[in-house]
């Protein structure tokens, strides 16, 4: 049988691809959606996974008309989660932004209120997929611009915000106002405001941003440069208050290397004075300190200290913006689960962020680059962006394991909590674009994981008649016929868990040392473990032995130390044996330095030994490997 297939962004699928018989409106029917045992529920006691589109920006200011057919057509498409996304967005005139006349934050007053004629067309945007059987992931802070005229510390409009939005008090108080304002709002269609209305599935605190972000084009803009300032002191007054003196704080940082005691205090640095440099980072991640790697600590900006004492003032922060946007939220009262953000890369900052009830992150291959890109690709006519047409080019050499959407999200599993994958996409001119969104949804099932949302369906507040079969962003999914002529068979698989997810588990455990403490491959483990079985991330507190269920459990930071005699199996590499996080020395009590080394070999606590075989540095039995 033929059927004619058209790519008009607005007419619902019929026939083999009208896959509307997955929905189940309205939304919210079988009240809140609640968190339990690591998955999302409905208030009925039936589980459901989330499966659908970002919708960015003005792309959720449409006209009633445009509202009407896209929920709809999603609908016929099996779509049952829209993620709407970077309302508070900055106005222009196309693209991503918003209109100025329907944004959600009334810029042109210079106050940033909220705007009744873009509440208007959210309001019924919202009622329209709700209507439809669509839930709705909420997010707040994104795009927002902080306008200097709102009495912000230092005098200058702040639109790159990424990790000064954590930590300033201004820049929070904003945030609150906004978030109680834009979730207390009274949809006039629903009758319900977002904190309270049961179509809500989660609400996200902000996107993509973390006190662990430190991209090279935010702080070399000059509206960031005092927010860096504020950092700077505030790390300093955090080593005054553990260190009390200089002369503690130089002892704390000398560290060990090549047999001789090294500094990591610079000259003039004091705390005291609010001088002491924080490190440098790289671009979204957080630093590395690896004792074994030779290019670190040349200079005492690369002292493994720093870098610790950093580390743990930047959770810290982290901890304490999520806890109190959560206290407010709570307050509202919110209803929905809460996350706190995405785009998550480093363990450290993964744990910041436990206080959610729900893990998110953010995956691409060949994320799409500016035109001024110098990668080896091709700059597609009229669009702002730039993809690689080489499959092994990292796009974002910064980031880790960029190789495949699997492996860079699962990093944010993290056990006893629901996983959602809240962006991904492979842009391309690749052959395996089209098999990368089974592939994804296929790992998604083996994983377990309980939501999909592709960024993006399109960047457009209206039906325009010439975009009906053309790419207007490079972002629009649309009028991709790889993705739309097999969506509705994606959404069928992975809702009704089509494909099963895997019998064994994997756990990736961290203990609060390794937090601190990371070598270049502390991710290693994430390139395999999700691609053949469930893969979990765990966190230890303070002293904390592994007592997990999973089949194997595998120490993150790969270094001496941690007690997991009580995993069925173990991996247990030995990175490190005799530092610290801080390149201090750890020989335990009792035993000379002569025969630490063999002590490891033997240690009870490490691993219970039955017919252990030796290979030099490898040790096995029926339970465990030590490498």
């Amino acid at each position: 049988m033929r059927q004619k297939i058209t790519m008009d962004k607005g007419t619902p699928f019929q026939g083999a691809l009208d896959f509307s018989y997955l929905q189940d409106a309205p939304a919210g029917k079988y009240g809140h959606v609640n968190v339990k045992e690591g998955h999302f529920y409905f208030e009925n006691g039936k589980q459901v996974r989330f499966f659908g589109f970002n919708f960015p920006a003005r792309a959720n200011m449409p006209d009633h008309e445009t509202a009407e057919v896209l929920a709809a057509r999603l609908a016929t498409m099996g779509v049952n989660v829209v993620r709407v996304h970077a309302v508070d967005a900055y106005t222009g005139e196309k693209g991503w932004s918003t209109d100025p006349v329907y944004s959600i934050l009334d810029y042109k007053e210079g106050n940033a209120e909220l705007n009744e004629k873009g509440l208007e067309r959210l309001d019924y945007w919202l009622y329209q997929l709700k209507i439809h059987g669509i839930y709705l992931h909420i997010d707040l802070l994104v795009g927002r611009r902080f306008l200097a005229a709102q009495n912000l510390d230092y005098p200058m409009d702040l639109s790159m915000s990424k990790s000064s939005s954590h930590f300033n008090e201004r820049l929070i108080q904003l945030q609150e106002q906004y978030a109680i304002r834009y979730l207390t709002h009274v949809n006039r269609y629903t009758g319900l405001t977002l904190a309270e209305d049961p179509a809500v599935m989660t609400i996200q605190i902000c996107n993509e941003d973390s006190v662990f972000f430190d991209s090279k084009a935010a702080r070399e803009h000059p509206a960031v440069a005092a927010y860096k300032e504020e950092l700077r002191r505030r790390f300093n007054a955090f080593l005054l208050a553990k260190y009390d003196t200089r002369e503690n704080l130089k002892n704390a940082w000398t560290f060990q290397k090549n047999g001789c005691s090294i500094t990591g205090l610079e000259e003039g640095e004091d705390p005291k004075k609010g001088s002491v440099q924080c490190p440098e980072i790289g671009n979204y991640c957080q630093n590395i300190n690896d004792p074994l790697y030779e290019e670190l600590q040349e200079s005492c900006l690369e002292s493994p200290g720093r870098y610790a004492d950093f580390t743990q003032f930047e959770i810290e922060l982290n901890q304490n913006y999520y806890r109190r946007m959560i206290s407010l939220l709570r307050s509202i009262p919110v209803k929905a689960p809460i996350a706190t953000g995405c785009l998550l890369a480093g363990a450290a900052d993964i744990y910041s962020h436990l206080d959610a009830e729900v893990m998110e992150n953010n995956a691409y291959f060949n994320h799409p680059l500016g035109g001024n890109s110098s990668f080896e690709g091709i700059l597609v006519p009229d669009l702002r962006d730039y993809v690689t047409t080489d499959p092994m080019t990292q796009t974002f050499p910064e980031m880790e394991h960029r190789s495949n959407i699997t492996v860079q999200a699962s990093i944010a599993a993290v056990e006893k909590r629901p996983m959602l994958l809240s962006e991904w996409n492979e842009y391309g001119l690749q052959l395996f674009h089209s098999p990368a969104y089974l592939m994804t949804t296929a790992y998604a099932c083996l994983n377990d994981w309980d939501g999909l949302i592709i960024y993006c369906y399109h960047t457009d507040d209206h039906l325009r008649p010439e975009a009906a079969d053309a790419v207007l962003d490079i972002m629009d999914c649309y009028s991709d016929p790889s993705l739309m002529l097999q969506f509705g068979m994606l959404a069928k698989v992975y809702r009704d868990g089509l494909i099963n997810v895997s019998p064994v588990t994997a756990h990736l455990v961290y203990r609060q040392e390794d937090l601190l403490r990371l070598p270049y491959t502390y991710r290693m483990p994430t390139a395999y473990f999700p691609l053949v079985m469930r893969f979990r991330s765990v966190f230890l507190g303070p002293g904390e032995r592994y007592e997990g269920d999973a089949q194997v459990a595998v120490n993150a930071g790969f270094v001496a130390g941690g007690d997991y005699t009580k995993a069925q199996h173990a991996i247990l590499y030995r990175h490190s044996d005799d530092l610290d996080a801080f390149g201090r020395r750890q020989i335990p009590q009792n035993r000379s330095e002569e025969n630490f080394y063999a002590a490891y070999q033997k240690d009870a606590e490490i691993i219970e030994r039955k017919d252990v075989r030796n290979y030099g540095d490898v040790c096995l039995n029926d339970r465990f490997l030590c490498i």
